[in-house]
């Protein structure tokens, strides 16, 4: 995405996005998106769609003045900050927040056993976020354990516990029940290293928090052919664009395996696209109908720049790596955009075409092993996921209620109110 040109619109679009994403507050928010309202009007003046850096560069200087920056008030700097998310956004499709909290550091005896732990879970196979709320949750534990004067693992008792717990019941549900298995966690795998002698995993409080799962944002039939009919096709963007959204809408393929796709995944003679999921490494062969190999073939011809990758969709300008999840998530938002759809409550990114496809599937009364088939799922439990965004096949599954007889009431009437 290095040196990509956007449209202004689509640019800021999905820079808010991402701002959402990394948590900022609503308010900072606001402040961005102000900023770059005023950025807007700078290029309309000048009668400029398209931003990068040296358009970014010049509406610093219209607005700040050409001084240094150690001269600017803190309201400019503010302001040439928002200015640099934009141009760091537009070129590499991210932008790392700085961090306020340095890493955690753990200290003493009891830390050095939670440091053994946490490798002991790397060892596992869980993931670096997981290992990363091992290291918060641990940390905060250990912090208690050290106001409270606890320095050795031998002398926790479940008072401490108790406490501990309670100390943070302000904390979100999800956020607690995170905590807590953490903790239990440790607890077990001190007592099975025979570090302490009682097993206070059991003494941990139990939280009756369950994680609901989101119904998935879906779009309708109607809805994903007017965005796959805006994309504009008459350029190499829009071609390359046109493909890339037909393999997500028509095949349900998830974001890195249509980025990861290589020529050799084309097998033209058989009609098919046969590749490993990046996700299960299974492996899956989808139909390469005529409609998605014609705009394959289109973008290859006229749209695809001459590069010796085997990647088959690349970025516009050099180096022409290939593409990223980040890149295709706002090729979908921008053409949900242009074709004037309200996605305001509902995801958009590449993922909702995936969802899509099987909501319009569940709608045309495909059997939910097909559907598990076209979506790559190892089992069906994975797919019947997907089935709560049919309401109608819901409303079949309910149970007719049959009527109560009067008798049943006037029964009950004479045991309870002679």
């Amino acid at each position: 995405m290095k040196n990509c040109i956007y449209s202004i619109e689509e640019l800021t679009t999905t820079a808010v996005d991402f701002l959402h994403k990394q948590s900022y507050s609503r308010g900072t928010i606001n402040k961005y998106r102000s900023t770059w309202e005023e950025l807007k009007k700078y290029m309309k003046l000048l009668n400029l769609n398209d931003y990068n850096v040296a358009v970014g560069e010049g509406f610093a200087t219209s607005r700040l003045g050409d001084c240094e920056y150690n001269e600017l008030t803190k309201d400019k700097k503010q302001i040439l900050r928002r200015i640099n998310y934009l141009t760091e956004f537009q070129e590499t499709g991210t932008v790392l927040k700085k961090r306020k909290n340095p890493d955690v550091a753990f200290s003493g005896s009891i830390g050095q056993t939670m440091t053994e732990y946490i490798a002991h879970s790397k060892s596992l196979g869980y993931s670096e976020s997981t290992i990363k709320s091992h290291k918060l949750y641990l940390y905060r534990f250990l912090l208690y354990l050290a106001e409270a004067g606890i320095f050795s693992l031998d002398t926790i008792n479940s008072v401490h516990l108790i406490t501990f717990v309670k100390s943070y019941g302000n904390e979100k549900p999800a956020t607690k029940h995170s905590m807590l298995s953490v903790i239990r966690g440790f607890l077990k795998y001190i007592y099975d290293q025979q570090i302490i002698a009682v097993d206070y995993s059991k003494k941990v409080p139990k939280d009756n928090f369950i994680r609901q799962s989101r119904l998935p944002s879906i779009y309708s039939k109607e809805e994903i052919a007017a965005m796959i009919k805006a994309i504009d096709r008459s350029n190499p963007k829009g071609k390359r664009d046109y493909a890339l959204v037909l393999l997500a809408a028509r095949l349900g393929l998830r974001a890195s395996d249509i980025c990861g796709l290589k020529f050799e995944n084309l097998h033209w003679e058989q009609c098919l696209i046969v590749l490993n999921q990046q996700k299960t490494n299974r492996k899956i062969e989808l139909p390469l109908t005529k409609e998605i190999g014609g705009a394959i073939i289109d973008y290859l011809k006229y749209g695809r720049p001459k590069s010796e990758q085997t990647y088959v969709f690349l970025n516009l300008i050099p180096p022409y790596d290939n593409m990223t999840i980040i890149n295709l998530s706002s090729i979908v938002s921008g053409s949900l955009k242009l074709a004037g759809i309200d996605y305001s409550s509902r995801k958009h990114g590449t993922h909702v075409l995936r969802h899509s496809l099987a909501g319009i599937l569940l709608k045309d009364k495909i059997p939910v092993p097909v559907i598990s088939e076209v979506l790559g799922h190892k089992d069906t439990g994975s797919t019947m996921y997907y089935l709560r965004i049919d309401i109608d096949s819901l409303r079949q599954c309910a149970l007719n209620v049959p009527p109560v007889s009067l008798s049943f009431y006037k029964i009950v009437s004479d045991l309870y109110f002679k």
